[in-house]
């Protein structure tokens, strides 16, 4: 443990408390061949854990175990199930906990968070779900940085929160109800089930659910909210000096209007950004608590980080910078490399190296693509997201990705080293 490890206070910092013995242990790996089975179990225990078994051996077993009985409860008081005898040759939808340490943006914990989710791969069509009804709209990356730039530019605040369980506020038609059993660690007598009332995590319905019935809510509360043009994701709020509305289909330039009020919201799932003029400051204050009344949120706050982005707003100077730097170090740790200590290089391709689908092997290498599957998810996200320099690269290995080499694999552990350097 190093100085930064610890605070002026002499406490050591949050951040430090999982990633120093998870060096510790990386180490004992490298030393000690011997025990690098042990190590890699203790590294994985101390990430997100498996199964509940896995968290109550943790240290953080108490914390694992409140976030369990927290999501527990929120069943149990927004009325998900509803337990049921299991029909004779009935076969359950099995469901898990997933743990996962929620960090923020500087890389310190923000909380433990247990989900329970539903195997959605083994619900039937037609049965189980409408497969014309899975449809949920999404914000494209491209909207939300020109929310964010018209927000900076017209020096309005910007706010976030998440709406906590989103997804359980949901309705299920009856029709597409189904049953479950519940998760490992939970007993139950025999013959009993679940019946799925609201939306649960994993199944094919949850997401398209909760953005109707968001979307309903807003169109019966604020109506004044209008959907920016095709995007069904923003809302836009534009009041003159006398309270009129104001037409959004006039071009008016990027400018508002003297002692116009100016709200734009965006909702990308269950997280919220809101950005207001100075005096719509009241509106957005009763918006929030009508929020909580139907759907319980987190306190807004201002921005500082937004779908995984670090996000640096000085409204006085008009400025606003974003960057993934979680996403870069998670990527850069999960292709076996140090960012504090590795040598970088200046381009993500290798210039002398092409390709192609030649390269591949005759036969599948499973779990060389699982690798490669992996890798090249958490690239796609950075590029569409923060890292434009990435694009080509990503679009070039992505040809290749159904059957890689380790030529390709290779490819993968050069742009970890890129990042490394820039």
């Amino acid at each position: 443990m190093g100085k930064d490890d610890v605070e002026n206070s002499g406490t050591i910092k949050p951040a430090s408390l999982i990633c120093t013995p998870v060096k510790a242990y990386k180490t004992l790996a490298k030393e000690e061949p011997a025990m690098r089975t042990h190590a890699v179990r203790e590294i994985a225990l101390l990430r997100n854990p498996k199964t509940m078994a896995e968290a109550l051996r943790t240290l953080q077993r108490v914390e694992w175990m409140d976030a369990i009985n927290k999501e527990m409860s929120s069943f149990v008081d927004k009325e998900v199930y509803e337990v049921r005898k299991l029909p004779i040759g009935q076969k359950l939808i099995p469901t898990k906990l997933v743990l996962k340490i929620k960090l923020a943006s500087d890389g310190s914990i923000e909380k433990y968070k247990a989900r329970c989710v539903v195997a959605g791969y083994r619900q039937t069509a037609g049965l189980d779900y409408d497969p014309e009804g899975v449809y949920s709209p999404m914000a494209e990356p491209t909207t939300l940085r020109l929310v964010l730039a018209i927000s900076s530019a017209l020096k309005l605040n910007i706010d976030h929160l998440d709406i906590k369980t989103a997804f359980l506020n949901g309705e299920i038609p009856e029709n597409e109800q189904f049953l479950c059993s519940p998760p490992p660690g939970f007993r139950v007598p025999d013959g009993i089930s679940w019946l799925i009332k609201k939306g649960l995590y994993g199944a094919h319905q949850s997401g398209s659910i909760w953005a109707k019935t968001f979307r309903t809510w807003m169109h019966m509360n604020y109506p004044q909210c209008v959907e920016a043009g095709n995007e069904q994701c923003v809302y836009v709020m534009r009041e003159s000096e006398e309270l009129a509305p104001i037409n959004l289909d006039e071009l008016r330039g990027l400018k508002i209007e003297r002692n116009e009020k100016i709200i734009i919201m965006i909702m990308i799932t269950d997280d919220m950004l809101i950005a207001y003029s100075d005096n719509a400051r009241d509106l957005v204050d009763s918006f929030e608590k009508k929020l909580n009344n139907s759907f319980e949120a987190t306190p807004r706050s201002q921005i500082e980080h937004y779908m995984g982005m670090h996000v640096l707003h000085d409204q006085d100077k008009g400025i606003l910078t974003l960057d993934a730097r979680r996403h870069v170090y998670g990527f850069i740790s999960h292709m076996g490399l140090d960012a504090d200590s590795d040598v970088g290089v200046s381009t993500p391709l290798d210039p002398h190296e092409v390709y192609s689908k030649m390269d591949s092997p005759p036969e599948i290498d499973v779990k060389l693509r699982d690798k490669v599957w992996q890798a090249h998810g958490k690239l796609m996200h950075l590029a569409m997201w923060a890292r434009p320099d990435l694009v080509h690269s990503v679009s070039v290995l992505g040809r290749c990705v159904h059957n890689p080499s380790e030529k390709l694999w290779n490819a993968y552990s050069r742009i970890a080293k890129y990042l490394v350097k820039t």
